[in-house]
């Protein structure tokens, strides 16, 4: 046959499986303990849809394009019709429904939940309009004398000789066909079937790109269907749903994020695995080899350090993080704050995927003479530790981005390295923020690689040959994990009790967006994390700290002077004097007029050199961070006014991954393929 006959033959396959089971969908009968499974019949719907895309067989809408399939999937034409008429005949031949699958024949009317149709619309309005008639009920433009043909044949068994008495059936006979289900469980095999099925013909996707567009709907979905549990009912409908997944799958994984803030407990089949002795007994300050900074009013932010005489499973070193509160906080804030901290203890405890880089929680100690709670992670042991790792060593740190990024550091690694960087983190908060979960302390002092250790007591310096021993700038880059969440709570807390907005930490203060500065700072948005992830970002690009964009000149510089430089702007407020707003290394306050410069400062860089340094799907990804925030007025942070509905996005951990993780990710993999 022609390739435009294998095609068409191909196309016709694809679209009677899709009108099997949309059908079949359509005329289930079923009670409300059902729900989930019906739901997750409905992701499953959802894929092989995408598949048609994705392997060319269902046009964009509107592109005028007509079914195709790459070179490299035009041998394997009779292979994909047979694995379509396979899913086809799992809801044509009715015997097989019957017997093995626990349905039953009925003339009762197809059951609607609202649920689940909720869940589904929330979907569909999710993915970009092209995709939303994915998954619709009207028929297509499509041959329904071949469908009829390919149903009557796959209803027969496969036979070349139709059953005594066979009638010919139209679609719209099809389409009356009413399903009821008896037994949930043989019905969970027939979903678990489905889905087996669709997975085959996504690893048929030869080409790495329709793979890689196969990974991103999946991730998509995901995300959509996480994003959809908007309240208790219908986070309850998505656990349960998700409960037969794979223990580490991101849908699974993300649901239950979610659930952590309502208190819900992990669902098994996850492992219980023990708790360590040090849960059992509670952790306490006194178990550990504190370093000799660890001084009331003195103790360090950060640090590692080991147990005075650990379990078998305890050898190795914690990462201790300070989180401080107010010393005149009110009993209700304190105790709301407890609960997030041990909601993140939570969350960062529990199994994760290979994608979501966090260190393992192994919980919290209360300081009320430093007036702070300890979070206290398992670190790994560093490769290339410092020399003060030998006795009477001060304190040893993790080796942070921030100190990579210092000139003095030496450590230079090429583009393609960035990419990577780049792509790992942006992962990870995308899983974050799929969630609704917030980190609210992004910066480059907050992504560390357990790789390296360092000293406190000296800056950090690293050799070619010490490099080299530890497999080299890869090595170090891939071993990040971020840390630093900042009394992270999920997005529809719209508290902000905590007191992680002094203006007097300006190497803190300079990423948090212009409208997060200063006591007065509330609501903390997902756009505000964007934000100082756009400056993380741009930091990897340049390989230069943020700090390099202050103005070299001292804060208390004549006014005269101030003038000649372009990192010097005036603030006016009302019809008041104008007040001459600057940057300088050595200034001691932080406020939201700087805030305002550095930003203005910032994108007036990104515009003029991003694109020519790193390209631009990079540089886009960096302009849509820093900007996320805009659609928000100055003012009161109200959404503006759109005549368009759809320049809102309406799923922000969507449009994030869309716009940031699935370019940066592409980037990645298309360098490493070069290489």
């Amino acid at each position: 046959m022609d390739p435009g006959t294998y095609i068409a033959v191909a196309e016709i396959a694809f679209r009677t499986a899709s009108f099997a089971v949309r059908t079949f969908r359509n005329g289930l009968n079923f009670s409300k303990d059902a729900e989930q499974l019906v739901l997750r019949f409905e992701l499953e719907r959802f894929r092989l849809q995408l598949w048609g895309e994705n392997s060319g067989l269902v046009p964009v809408p509107g592109s005028g394009d007509r079914p195709k399939l790459p070179p490299r999937l035009e041998p394997l034409c009779e292979v994909l019709k047979n694995q379509l008429e396979e899913i086809a005949g799992l809801f044509c031949q009715h015997g097989t429904l019957s017997e093995r699958y626990g349905l039953a024949r009925t003339e009762e009317a197809p059951t609607k939940s609202e649920r689940v149709a909720d869940l589904v619309q929330r979907m569909q309005k999710s993915f970009s309009p092209r995709r939303a008639g994915l998954i619709k009920d009207e028929d297509e433009e499509i041959e329904v004398e071949e469908i009829e043909t390919s149903l009557q044949r796959l209803d027969t068994g496969n036979s070349s000789r139709p059953s005594s008495g066979s009638i010919r059936m139209t679609t719209s006979a099809w389409k009356k066909i009413r399903w009821s289900i008896l037994d949930l469980k043989r019905f969970e095999a027939l979903v678990s079937n489905l889905s087996s099925r669709v997975s085959t013909l996504n690893q048929l996707l030869t080409e790495a790109s329709q793979q890689r567009k196969a990974q991103e709907n999946d991730s998509r979905i995901n995300i959509v269907l996480v994003g959809s549990a908007v309240d208790q009912e219908s986070l309850n409908l998505l656990r349960a749903a998700v409960s037969g997944y794979p223990d580490t799958s991101q849908a699974r994984l993300g649901v239950e994020r979610k659930a952590i803030s309502a208190d819900i407990p992990w669902l098994p089949p996850m492992p219980a695995l023990p708790p360590a002795p040090s849960q059992r007994r509670g952790l306490r300050l006194a178990d550990f080899n504190l370093p000799r900074e660890y001084e009331p009013g003195t103790a360090p932010a950060r640090f590692l350090a080991a147990k005075k005489s650990p379990q078998p499973d305890e050898d190795g070193l914690f990462l201790f993080e300070k989180k401080v509160y107010d010393r005149g906080i009110k009993p209700d804030d304190k105790r709301k704050l407890t609960e997030r901290i041990q909601r993140l203890v939570l969350l960062l405890s529990k199994p994760k995927s290979p994608t979501f880089l966090t260190l393992e929680a192994e919980g919290c100690i209360q300081d009320p003479e430093h007036y702070c709670w300890w979070l206290v992670f398992r670190y790994p042991s560093p490769l290339l530790p410092s020399p003060t790792n030998q006795p009477g060593h001060r304190t040893q740190g993790p080796v942070s981005l921030a100190a990579l990024l210092d000139p003095r550091t030496r450590f230079r690694p090429p583009l393609e390295q960035r990419y990577m960087l780049a792509s790992r983190i942006t992962g990870t908060f995308s899983e974050l923020f799929s969630s609704s979960w917030l980190h609210k302390g992004i910066r480059s002092d907050n992504m560390a690689f357990p790789t390296l250790a360092s000293s406190s007591s000296s800056s950090l310096t690293i050799d070619a040959a010490q490099l080299s021993s530890i497999g080299g700038t890869n090595a170090v880059l891939s071993s990040l994990v971020v840390c630093g969440f900042d009394y992270s709570r999920q997005e529809s807390e719209a508290a902000t009790i905590d007191q992680a907005r002094s203006s007097g930490d300006v190497a803190t203060a300079m990423y948090r967006h212009p409208r997060y500065q200063g006591a007065a700072a509330q609501g903390y948005r997902l756009e505000y994390d964007l934000y100082s992830l756009g400056l993380v970002l741009l930091e990897i690009a340049l390989w230069r700290p943020l700090a390099s964009f202050l103005e070299g000149k001292p804060a208390c510089a004549p006014a005269q002077n101030a003038g000649k430089s372009i990192f010097a702007a005036a603030a006016a407020a009302g019809g008041g004097p104008r007040e001459e707003v600057r940057l300088s290394r050595d200034m001691k306050l932080f406020h939201r007029p700087h805030a305002l410069l550095l930003k203005k400062m910032v994108l007036r860089h990104v515009d003029s050199e991003l694109a020519f340094r790193v390209g631009s799907p990079y540089h886009r990804a960096v302009v849509y961070c820093l900007k996320a925030a805009d659609v928000y007025d100055d003012e009161n942070g109200d959404v503006e006014r759109f005549s368009d509905e759809e320049d809102l996005a309406s799923h922000p951990a969507l449009e994030f991954y869309n716009q940031v993780v699935v370019p940066l990710a592409r980037l990645s993999a298309a360098t490493a393929e070069s290489g």
